[in-house]
């Protein structure tokens, strides 16, 4: 695990992601009694993916970070500055699963609008395999609300 990383845990649930909450890494993932049940996590606005400013673990089963998107562009003389950006507020937390509240806010004096979307992936691997040279995927269907 990577010095960066946290790891959350309450009852038979544990989550190990990186500083600015993304499931990326190989170790990384929410285990749900000895099964991974989510391997990738990501968020990004309009694209990009938020830089992390700052996060606490409260409790070891909660975590609270704060993430932010520049906003292009800005001028010292204004309404927009060049400082003006896209706060994201994550506060996640562990039990029967995983519970996250997303909170975007606009840092700007300036209206807008931004798109928020959520990767995710699954793998259903064993705990115990997470580590192995190949682990045995479970065999998984995708799909979203549109298909």
């Amino acid at each position: 695990m990577d010095t960066g990383d946290f790891v959350l845990f309450s009852g038979y649930t544990v989550l190990c992601a990186g500083r600015d909450g993304t499931i990326s890494e190989r170790q990384h993932g929410l285990i749900q009694r000895d099964a991974r049940v989510l391997s990738a996590y990501r968020v990004t606005l309009d694209g990009q993916a938020p830089e992390l400013v700052g996060s606490s673990q409260p409790e070891n089963d909660r975590w609270v970070g704060v993430l932010r998107v520049p906003r292009a562009g800005g001028t010292a003389d204004g309404p927009q500055l060049p400082q003006d950006a896209l706060e994201l507020r994550i506060d996640r937390a562990v039990g029967a699963g995983m519970v996250e509240r997303l909170t975007v806010t606009n840092q700007a004096q300036v209206p807008a609008t931004t798109a928020l979307a959520i990767d995710l992936d699954a793998d259903f691997v064993d705990s115990l395999e997470i580590k192995a040279p190949e682990p045995h995927a479970a065999r998984v269907r995708r799909s979203t609300g549109s298909d």
